[in-house]
């Protein structure tokens, strides 16, 4: 887990629909190139682009990845994730767990 990259976690949006992003700058991720289309529950589809991997026990900072998306949800946008100067959007964030139930890893679709 070589990779660098800015996390942008929406934060809130003012009266004009302006967002205000939290930003963590990951280190020790991986970044991997992929070409899927996925859909959603409400059958919009998306090309992603990439899957950024994050690994709680190498990865840093520390981030609660429940959280951001909830605060993101509420804010009505979406986080984003800057890597190699290209601005992808978060469309979902996989916790996956070890065989204990722990967290094992994090995986997190950009499109």
């Amino acid at each position: 887990m070589t990779h660098t990259a800015t996390l942008k976690a929406l934060t809130a949006t003012d009266r004009w629909g302006n967002p205000t992003y939290t930003e963590y700058a990951l280190k020790k991720v991986h970044i991997q190139p992929t070409h899927e289309v996925t859909k959603n529950s409400t059958d919009k589809s998306v090309n992603l682009n990439s899957v950024l991997f994050y690994d709680p026990k190498v990865s840093s900072p520390a981030v609660d990845w429940s959280a951001l998306q909830s605060a993101s949800d509420v804010a009505n946008g979406q986080m984003k994730v800057v890597y190699s100067g290209k601005e992808y959007t978060v469309w979902s964030i996989d916790l996956l767990p070890d065989d204990e139930g722990r967290l094992h890893h994090v995986e997190v679709l950009l499109y």
